[in-house]
């Protein structure tokens, strides 16, 4: 009978052994689980800080001036998977700056209302009127041209064609029956000889101090005797 319960007892405890030994290896194999999973919480509570700080990084350098707010951490239990929890803040739109084109309308309709300055016109430069000449001829000396003045006669271009070309004149004044040119230039009259007055290349009718002259006429003074 005391065999028969050693026989039956050894199974019993064989049992209770391998019980205690699965146990204690199980045990060991939780704890060490538990450890591993302990690691990867903190890894991954590092991690949010980290991705936690650099959306606020980049918030910051957009111009948003609102933050996101990293909260509490998540409190994580043993034995239990880590939850991360949505970022509750979103990032609010800037709000765009009116642009430069939206002027009111009313402003535009006053700029278009001013009137329009009227460019001042050059006034035109008169032409000159060109001068009225007439031409003295005296016999072996020279042609000249002599710009005509009012009431000019043929002796006073002579005159001032000698002034102007810087020949002298002699002369006689009889008053009212005129003047007789004795000298032009260093040829004097003498004997025979004599200044012979022609006006437009004919034998003039008149003295020379009676005949007047207009613009393109031609006086003429010839040596000659009588």
């Amino acid at each position: 009978m005391k065999r028969f319960e050693n026989f039956i007892l050894l199974p019993v405890v064989a049992a209770v052994l391998l019980v205690a030994i699965y146990g204690s290896a199980t045990l060991g194999q939780t704890q060490k689980q538990n450890r591993i999973l302990e690691t990867k919480i903190d890894e991954l509570s590092n991690k949010l800080s980290v991705l936690t700080d650099g959306l606020n990084q980049n918030t910051q350098i957009a111009g948003v001036s609102t933050e996101i707010s990293p909260g509490p951490s998540p409190k994580l239990t043993k034995k239990q998977p880590a939850t991360i929890n949505p970022v509750s803040d979103q990032i609010p739109t800037p709000t765009p700056s009116p642009s430069p084109s939206s002027t009111p309308k009313k402003a535009v309709a006053a700029v278009s209302a001013q009137p329009n300055t009227p460019t001042p016109v050059p006034a035109p430069t008169p032409t000159p009127t060109p001068a009225k000449v007439a031409t003295v001829e005296v016999q072996g000396q020279n042609i000249y041209q002599v710009e005509l003045q009012d009431s000019d006669t043929a002796f006073s271009i002579l005159l001032r064609s000698g002034t102007q070309y810087n020949f002298s004149v002699g002369y006689t004044d009889y008053g009212s029956l005129g003047v007789m040119v004795n000298c032009i230039g260093s040829v004097c009259a003498h004997d025979n000889y004599y200044w012979a007055f022609y006006y437009n290349n004919q034998y003039a009718q008149v003295g020379a101090s009676s005949q007047p002259v207009k613009e393109n006429d031609i006086t003429s003074w010839k040596f000659e005797t009588w």
